[in-house]
């Protein structure tokens, strides 16, 4: 049944994987600058979120 499947699928699989390849071809990268420019924020953007009160469990026993 899985063989069934692949040979179903592969003609889709081709054509994704051609498409990514294609973009993967044209990606030029972003810029440090920019990316260091979008990570220091002057003043902060958007609602705020407060969680006082809240405790999160993470599964840790005590």
């Amino acid at each position: 049944m899985e063989i069934e499947k692949l040979f179903k699928e592969y003609r889709s699989w081709k054509k994704d994987m051609g498409l990514l390849e294609f973009e993967l071809s044209r990606f030029e990268g972003v810029p440090y600058e920019d990316v260091i420019r979008s990570m220091c924020l002057g003043q902060p953007q958007g609602r705020r979120c407060r969680a006082a009160g809240l405790r999160i469990r993470r599964g840790i026993r005590r």
